[in-house]
C-alpha cells in the first residue's frame, strides 16, 4: 500500500504558485539546497557558493546548458536590499529546482532579474513606474506579464524581505486585472476538498478501530497517518509544508493539562511580529500525535515528527531499494515525499477505498491548506497582527494573498454544523441503532459524499417538534406558524425562532420561500465576508489602523454575524433536505 511513485507527477508543478512551500530559514535553507544540488541529476556544474550554477543533460533541449548566474544580483546591492539577497535568491532557486524543470527555474530566475532591474531593486519610488509599464507594455503577452506577477509574489513569499513588501498589494491588484487564457491553478472546488476531509475522517476512524497486525495493514497506516496528521494540524495552524515536515520528533509538551506543539519557527529580528513557535492543541490532536510517534519508534531513529523510516521499512523491496541506493537523509521527513502521501491517499483511498474519482488537476497540494488556515482565521475575527504571528509571515501583506476561499469556507462551516447536528441526535438515541445508521454510513460513503446523507432521516427536526405552548398553532405570513401563547420572538425572522413549527406538506408548498431564504443569507454573508477583507486590507496597509482597538472589536462583531448566518443557512439546508428527500 505503499507510494511506488518515486517523484513528484511535474503536471502537479507545472506552473509557479504566488505563495512558496518553503521559506527562507538562513542555515536550514542552505543546508537543505546543498543536499538538493548534491541530488540533482541535472546539476552539471558549480556549488552552492559559486557564482555560476550549470545545469545539463544530453537530452535536455537538444543538449544545452542552462545557466544561472548570480552575478547579476550583485547590480541591485543597495540599502533596500539585505545583505544576503544573492544566498536567500539561490536558496529559492534550489527550492524551485527540486520541484520544477531547470529550463522552466531558468525562465522563473530571468523574470526575477528583470522585475528587479525594472524597479532598481524594489526601490519604493519605482512601484507605481513598474504598475504603469506592466499594465501598458505591448512587448510581452498576458502569459509573460501574468508569470512575472507570480514568479515575484512566490519569491517574496519564500524570502519574506521589508523591501518588497510595498509591492506586494499593487501586484495582487495586477494579478486580477491581467487575463489570459489558461488560467494558474486555484484551490480545488468546495465538494471535492470536504471529500478529501470526510475520507480523512472516516480513514481515521478506521484505524482508531481495526486491530489487525498484518504487515499489508501497517504498511499502509503508517503511509497514510502523515498525511492524516498533516490535514489535521494543517487546516488550523498555517503552517507551510517546508515547517510541517521540519517539525521535530519531540515537538510535543504538556503543562498543567494544557497540550502543546512545538514549531521549527526561525527567529526574526524585533521588528517582525512575535513569532509563535509553540501552540496550543486540544487532546485529540495531542493523541493522534503521540499514537503515531509511539507506533513508527519501532522503524528507527527520526529526527522529523513524520518517521520517513516507517515508510522506507514498510515499503517493497523494490521501493526499499530505490530510495536507499538515492542516499537519502533516512532521518527526516521532506516536501517530495509528503506530496507523494497526498497523492497516493487520493488513489488508494479516496478513490479505490471510498469510490470518488477525483481528477489529479484538482486534487489538494501541500500548501493549499495554509490557504484554509488563514482565511479561516479571519473569519474568526483573528487580528492581522496575530495571523501574522501564526503564519510566520514578516510581511503582513502577504495576507492579502489568502482572501480568496469563501465557498469552501461557508460550506466547510456549514457541514461542521450538519455534523453536530447529527451528533447530537444520535446520542440520544438508540445505541443499538446508531451502530447500524454508522455501518449503513459507511457502506453508503463510497456512493455518495454530498451535505444530504450526513443528514439522517429520523433527526427530530425544531420544526417538527411539539409545538411550546400544547394546542397553540399561531398561522405566520410566509411559512408555518408560532407555537408559543406568549409570542416571545427570539429572532427577527421567525423560521429561525425555536417556538416556530411547519409540516412537510406546508415546506413542499411553499418550498421556494425556503430557496429565496436560503439565497437572502448566503448573500449577507458573502457581504460581511467582503466587509471582513476590506477592513484587513484596511488594517494591513495603515499602521495606526492595526492597533485600533475599534477595529479589533468590528472584526470579531462581523466574525459573530457571520456565524449566526451559517447557523441559519444550516437550518434552512435541513428543511431543504427534509423537502428533498419527501
Amino acid at each position: 500500500m505503499n507510494n511506488e511513485r518515486l517523484s513528484i507527477n511535474p503536471s502537479i508543478v507545472e506552473e509557479i504558485g504566488t505563495l512558496s512551500d518553503s521559506t527562507f530559514l538562513t542555515n536550514e535553507s542552505i543546508n537543505e539546497a546543498v543536499k538538493i544540488l548534491k541530488n540533482e541529476p541535472l546539476h552539471y556544474s558549480g556549488d552552492f557558493e559559486d557564482e555560476e550554477w550549470i545545469f545539463f543533460k544530453d537530452n535536455l533541449n537538444t543538449g544545452l546548458k542552462r545557466r544561472i548566474n548570480f552575478k547579476e544580483l550583485k547590480a541591485y546591492d543597495s540599502v533596500h536590499i539585505p545583505r544576503n539577497f544573492q544566498i536567500i535568491v539561490k536558496c529559492w532557486i534550489a527550492d524551485l529546482v527540486s520541484k520544477y524543470h531547470i529550463t522552466t527555474v531558468a525562465n522563473y530566475y530571468s523574470k526575477l532579474l528583470k522585475f528587479l532591474t525594472y524597479t532598481n531593486g524594489f526601490e519604493q519610488e519605482k512601484v507605481d513606474e513598474f504598475v504603469k509599464w506592466l499594465t501598458s507594455t505591448q512587448t510581452i503577452s498576458n502569459k509573460d506579464k501574468q508569470h512575472t506577477i507570480f514568479v515575484v509574489l512566490n519569491f517574496l513569499d519564500y524570502a519574506d524581505i521589508e523591501a518588497g513588501e510595498v509591492y506586494i498589494k499593487p501586484l495582487l491588484n495586477l494579478k486580477k486585472k491581467v487575463v489570459r487564457k489558461k488560467s494558474y491553478r486555484a484551490l480545488p472546488p468546495s465538494k471535492d476538498i470536504l471529500i478529501f476531509s470526510q475520507s480523512i475522517d472516516a480513514y481515521f476512524q478506521e484505524i482508531k478501530s481495526n486491530s489487525n497486525e498484518t504487515m499489508e495493514w501497517i504498511s499502509e497506516k503508517v503511509s497514510y497517518y502523515p498525511v492524516i496528521i498533516w490535514w489535521k494540524l494543517t487546516t488550523i495552524i498555517p503552517i507551510r509544508p517546508s515547517e510541517f515536515c521540519s517539525i521535530k520528533r519531540d515537538c510535543l509538551s504538556e503543562e498543567r493539562e494544557n497540550y502543546y506543539l512545538h514549531l521549527p519557527r526561525h527567529k526574526y529580528p524585533k521588528k517582525h511580529p512575535n513569532v509563535v513557535d509553540k501552540v496550543q492543541i486540544d487532546q485529540s490532536t495531542f493523541d493522534l500525535i503521540s499514537t503515531y510517534i509511539r507506533e513508527t519508534d519501532q522503524f528507527g531513529p527520526s529526527d522529523t515528527l513524520i518517521s520517513y523510516n516507517s515508510i522506507l521499512e514498510t515499503s517493497s523491496a523494490f521501493v526499499r531499494a530505490i530510495r536507499m541506493s538515492q542516499k537519502i537523509n533516512i532521518k527526516v521527513f521532506t516536501i517530495e515525499q509528503l506530496y507523494l502521501s497526498i497523492q497516493s491517499f487520493y488513489e488508494k483511498i479516496v478513490q479505490q477505498k471510498f469510490g470518488f474519482n477525483i481528477p489529479l488537476e484538482i486534487q489538494l497540494q501541500p500548501n493549499d491548506t495554509r490557504h484554509l488556515s488563514i482565511f479561516s482565521l479571519m473569519m474568526q475575527g483573528v487580528s492581522p497582527i496575530e495571523i501574522a504571528r501564526l503564519a510566520n509571515h514578516k510581511t503582513i501583506s502577504m495576507q492579502l494573498n489568502y482572501a480568496h476561499h469563501t465557498e469552501y469556507w461557508i460550506d466547510s462551516e456549514v457541514f461542521s454544523l450538519l455534523q453536530k447536528f447529527k451528533f447530537t441526535q444520535s446520542s440520544n438515541s438508540n445505541p443499538e441503532s446508531i451502530s447500524v445508521e454508522n455501518k449503513k454510513e459507511e457502506e453508503t460513503l463510497g456512493v455518495t459524499l454530498d451535505l444530504s446523507p450526513h443528514i439522517p432521516n429520523n433527526i427530530l427536526l425544531k420544526a417538527f417538534r411539539p409545538p411550546t405552548t400544547p394546542g397553540c398553532k399561531k398561522t405566520l405570513k410566509d411559512i408555518g406558524y408560532c407555537s408559543d401563547e406568549q409570542q416571545r420572538c427570539e429572532t427577527e425572522e421567525c423560521i429561525f425562532c425555536s417556538h416556530w413549527r411547519t409540516s412537510s406538506e406546508e415546506i413542499a408548498e411553499n418550498f421556494h420561500i425556503i430557496k429565496e431564504k436560503l439565497a437572502n443569507r448566503k448573500g449577507n454573508v458573502y457581504e460581511l465576508i467582503i466587509f471582513m477583507k476590506n477592513l484587513h486590507s484596511i488594517m494591513l496597509n495603515d499602521e495606526f489602523s492595526r492597533v485600533n482597538p475599534q477595529n479589533f472589536n468590528k472584526l470579531k462583531s462581523i466574525s459573530y454575524q457571520i456565524k449566526d448566518c451559517v447557523k441559519e443557512i444550516t437550518e434552512l439546508k435541513i428543511l431543504e433536505v427534509q423537502n428533498n428527500g419527501q
